[in-house]
């Protein structure tokens, strides 16, 4: 399909490629929906096609193609209405909150994986202890 013709707010035809018409009173057209990905693709993501049009793969958490990014609600289910798109978006959060503190845990263990030292185990017990330390 090309075109409506329309009289006012009446559908009166339909116009195809080439230019011919066919009379009608109604008209079904399926809407297609694109997600804005401006952003996504400039941090190298691709977008997915869907039958009902462009949005961006997620995995369950929210998770996309791309390392550290994220994406909820209707950028990445375009049929999602705003209840579905409030629960994409705490659970993303969530998994956003899991990635940070698993890559802190993981600098952390890093930094102590160091060799035993004296000074490493005085900082230790000087944290623990703090002013008990001389029996105060």
């Amino acid at each position: 399909m090309e075109r409506l013709l329309v009289d006012g707010t009446s559908v009166r035809a339909v116009e195809i490629e080439g230019g011919k018409t066919f009379e009608m009173d109604a008209v079904v057209v399926a809407p297609v929906f694109l997600a804005r990905t401006e952003l996504f693709e400039a941090l190298g993501g691709v977008p997915a096609a869907t039958p009902f049009g462009q949005q961006i793969a997620v995995d369950p958490r929210g998770q996309t193609s791309v390392p550290g990014v994220w994406a909820a609600g209707n950028a990445s289910d375009l049929s999602a209405m705003v209840v579905a798109s409030a629960a994409a978006g705490l659970m993303a959060g969530a998994a956003i909150h899991g990635d940070l503190a698993m890559s802190d845990l993981a600098r952390t263990v890093n930094e102590r994986r160091d060799s035993f030292s004296a000074a490493r185990e005085a900082e230790k017990w000087d944290r623990i202890l703090g002013d008990r330390r001389h029996g105060l």
